[in-house]
């Protein structure tokens, strides 16, 4: 049997990719480059420790990240760790389509690091 969603993975991490929250570590912050050169849309994308694939920072996410790390300079943020999990409620184009949204670890588990 194959899992349909293995065959269009693609670059960057999604909402299949993650079944429930999970804690992960902010290993580097870039700047990549999306569309044709001429319209080319810079965003920053997030890798973690342990995971191939990339999260393009979206306003909401990047927010997360400034709240939570308490700096706007994404230098800081690595070693960074954090929940990613899926947000149902996402809206694009006010159509409810899901997204991956970031939130701190939950204080009793800050505390043991």
């Amino acid at each position: 049997m194959v899992n349909v969603d293995s065959l269009f993975s693609g670059n960057y991490l999604k909402t299949s990719d993650f079944d429930k929250e999970k804690e992960v570590e902010i290993k580097s912050v870039k700047v990549e480059f999306f569309g044709r050169e001429e319209d080319a849309e810079r965003k920053a994308v997030v890798y973690f420790e342990g995971i191939e694939r990339g999260l393009v920072l979206n306003k909401v996410n990047a927010e997360s990240l400034k709240e939570i790390s308490g700096s706007a300079e994404t230098d800081v943020w690595i070693g960074l760790k954090v929940l990613i999990y899926t947000d149902k409620n996402v809206m694009f184009s006010g159509q409810r389509v899901g997204g991956l949204r970031i939130k701190p670890l939950p204080e009793d588990i800050k505390g043991k690091a």
